[in-house]
């Protein structure tokens, strides 16, 4: 196919970023590339009533199982509540924070999606708000940790350049009674359209949550479809008060305007359909197969996919021991979604101290060994300009490596890159010669002018041009 420049046509060591298109896209999410640029992420669901069963500190006259109906036993019966609150705090207070961050720069992780709490109710970062709520129901006791778990997390992740993405239902939590009493939620706990009032006071508490977080959650990931489409109901044409779908995004954003949202779709697919959202939810179910990526966008919007490692037991709410998806298997899927423009992110099992278990460490380990043995090359349709244009849609090159202190180069004549090679900066646009003729380029990593690691080779022919931008 022979020696095809690429837009700008930079000289062999010249920046091929320093002449290219800088056209702003239109279909695109700007608060998203952060995301997309990290590639891949860890997922720890740091689940209340997964954690509490397991060490179930009541003792055997009380031995739950982890269903609505032991939970709300637990909560009528005072002396156990108190229990389980001093050992929820015990279990946050154990967590070892630098512990699990020196684990995520070992794998070179670009995010961590983490666990605020769940259906139990209860939290891992104080909240002053849903306290002054529940105390009519529950005095002397709250569900929140005395520690503020998630913004330790998030200050050790800013250290080391990882980003936090926060996950929290959108829910009421409707295993805990006393909660749902505090908020007057009846029936359907779940349902935001049959518990309005409710939900218009359940926005305050994630609004306090942002707010004390600010600009260390870089994002949300919102649980409960089916609760969540009640705000279809409710968000009629005009209407303003809470709970519609622009007041629970200012409350999400309460505290940093541009953390990216994404609320969950049943069943699970790798985009969202809900208008607040910024990246695709993409819930796998555990031990499944990521979704295939098809580009960058759906619908607008991030492509992301988030599959579990283990399998789950629902009953008893444990992770299996040991992964049951093949570390290979899953690094050849990751690969392949970031190469196509996407990003996935990997629920694992943790140790009680909140440090990743030694099986799953093992299969990411793998994961970002794979990911970075060679350059990731990224081509994708792009929207520029006037939408009503037919030939708006141009094809966007880049290079991908989490590697820390490499440099990228590349070629596009068939050789091998080389310490003279055109260096990689920034995304740049095809030009129509490598549309209309194809091309291959090969790109390796640098440091300090010394090979690291392998070299990627990938062509694409016209046809795949044609079908890249369909």
């Amino acid at each position: 196919m022979g020696n095809v420049s690429l837009v700008g046509a930079p000289a062999r060591g010249d920046s091929a970023a320093s002449t290219a298109s800088r056209a702003k896209p239109s279909n695109g999410q700007p608060a998203t590339q952060w995301l997309y640029e990290a590639g891949w992420g860890v997922w720890l669901h740091y689940l209340d009533h997964s954690l509490l069963n397991q060490y179930q500190p009541w003792g055997p006259e009380f031995q739950t199982h982890c269903t609505p109906e032991s939970w709300r036993e637990l909560a009528s019966n005072p002396a156990m509540l108190q229990i389980a609150v001093r050992e929820w705090n015990q279990i946050v207070d154990g967590f070892d924070v630098k512990g699990l961050v020196h684990q995520l720069q070992e794998l070179q992780a670009g995010f961590l999606v983490f666990t605020l709490g769940q259906v139990g109710g209860f939290y891992c970062s104080p909240n002053a708000t849903l306290d002054s709520i529940t105390t009519a129901v529950a005095p002397g006791i709250s569900f929140c940790s005395r520690r503020d778990l998630v913004s330790e997390l998030a200050d050790e992740l800013a250290h080391a350049n990882i980003r936090l993405i926060v996950y929290v239902p959108a829910e009421i939590p409707p295993w805990n009674p006393l909660i749902c009493q505090a908020f007057a939620a009846t029936g359907a706990t779940a349902n935001v359209a049959a518990n309005q009032p409710a939900y218009a006071r359940w926005e305050t508490v994630l609004c306090d949550w942002s707010r004390r977080f600010g600009t260390k959650a870089a994002g949300w990931w919102i649980d409960n479809p089916n609760g969540i489409a009640g705000y279809q109901q409710t968000s009629v044409a005009g209407r303003t008060e809470p709970p519609v779908w622009s007041s629970l995004a200012n409350a999400l954003r309460a505290g940093n305007a541009h953390a990216i949202v994404t609320l969950a779709e049943w069943p699970p697919a790798p985009g969202s359909r809900w208008p607040i959202s910024d990246y695709g939810s993409g819930e796998c179910m555990p031990g499944a197969n990521q979704f295939a990526c098809g580009g960058r966008w759906i619908d607008g919007r991030q492509w992301f996919s988030e599959s579990a490692l283990y399998a789950f037991d629902y009953q008893t709410r444990t992770f299996s021991a040991t992964p049951v998806m093949a570390g290979d298997q899953a690094a050849a899927q990751t690969r392949a979604i970031i190469a196509n423009g996407g990003v996935c992110a990997w629920d694992v099992s943790y140790n009680r101290d909140g440090t990743i278990a030694s099986a799953y460490f093992a299969a990411l380990k793998t994961i970002s060994q794979t990911v970075n043995a060679t350059p990731v090359v990224r081509v994708y349709a792009e929207e520029f300009g006037d939408r009503s244009e037919p030939s708006h849609r141009q094809l966007v090159l880049d290079l991908y490596q989490s590697k820390p202190g490499v440099r990228l180069r590349y070629t596009t004549d068939g050789t091998e890159p080389a310490a003279d090679s055109a260096l990689y900066s920034a995304p740049v646009l095809l030009t129509d010669e490598m549309r209309q003729q194809g091309f291959t380029l090969k790109a390796r990593a640098f440091a300090k002018d010394v090979p690291v690691g392998g070299i990627c080779i990938r062509t694409f022919t016209p046809r795949d041009m044609m079908d890249l931008c369909a």
